[in-house]
């Protein structure tokens, strides 16, 4: 009877390889394909918000007046989306879309001009009315409308991201072979 003998090398670098998985992932392609799906929500968002400018409901000296205190597009620009340090721990990475508001500084420098801050026209405070609606103002919501059409897409983006960051830890990761 013939004796076979196998040697088997490189087993110890494959376990350490392994055990630094999920670990890499999570650093790097998961949390890169969570914001690009975050991105994908924001442009959804600034392509169905109401712009000034669109006539509505509104009379040409109405628009007029609105006009001259605001600049259309003032409210998509200032549609984001980030990183939320308060949201996320260890275990959970989260992004969110939101809007920006003005800063404190540039709040402060136009009331210095001698400006309300009501009329300052790069304020997008208005969103909220426009979100949600008020006593005066039905609501024209725009961003969980973003949400629900963009999510066919947010998965697609998730699974593109995640597969091209799988293959980049793979080769990261990679033991070289003991010659």
């Amino acid at each position: 009877m013939a004796t076979v003998t196998v040697k088997v090398e490189g087993l110890a670098q494959l376990r350490q390889a392994l055990l630094r998985f999920p670990e890499e992932l999570q650093k790097g392609p998961v949390k890169h394909a969570v914001a690009q799906t975050a991105i994908v929500v924001r442009d959804a968002a600034r392509a169905i918000v109401p712009l000034l400018g669109e006539r509505g409901n509104y009379t040409a000296a109405q628009m007029r007046a609105i006009l001259k205190r605001r600049k259309p597009g003032t409210l998509r620009n200032a549609i984001r989306a980030g990183f939320s340090r308060r949201d996320s721990s260890r275990v959970q990475t989260t992004y969110n879309v939101y809007v920006r508001a003005l800063s404190r500084a540039a709040r402060r420098k136009f009331k210095k001009g001698g400006g309300a801050g009501r009329n300052n026209p790069d304020d997008p405070y208005y969103w909220k009315a426009w979100e949600f609606g008020n006593s005066v103002n039905r609501s024209r919501p725009f961003l969980r409308p973003a949400f629900d059409t963009a999510h066919g897409r947010q998965l697609a983006v998730m699974e593109e991201k995640l597969r091209e960051g799988i293959k980049r830890v793979e080769k990261k990761l990679s033991w070289s072979k003991p010659r």
